[in-house]
């Protein structure tokens, strides 16, 4: 019996760690994946700064605002109309940005 209960114990340990591991792994490749949505929608942004003239404004509080409401990535900005956008950012910025979305999905 001390024999059974050792390798449950044993495989009980095994099965555990190896849920880590999994886990870990999706956490990462999550984090991988936010990071590369963060850096998209700089990316927009940053260009509809500029083709309106205004690459000099600070855009990482509107990213902050997109963000919190979880559109974080381009994509995810892809139904939204240039009136929802400007409740992130100025009306201006907001027309650009979705002039730019669809342009490159059209």
């Amino acid at each position: 019996q001390k024999g059974a209960i050792s390798r449950a114990a044993t495989l009980r340990e095994q099965f555990f760690s190896g849920n880590r591991v999994t886990h870990n792994r999706s956490t990462a490749a999550s984090s991988t994946s936010q990071r590369e949505g963060r850096k998209n929608l700089q990316n927009l942004l940053k260009k509809a700064a500029e083709s309106i003239g205004r690459s000099d404004i600070d855009i990482s509080i509107y990213i902050a605002r997109l963000e919190a409401d979880l559109y974080n990535d381009v994509e995810h900005l892809t139904e939204e109309d240039a009136d929802e956008l400007s409740r992130y950012m100025p009306r201006r910025l907001a027309k650009e940005v979705h002039k730019i979305i669809m342009t490159a999905d059209g």
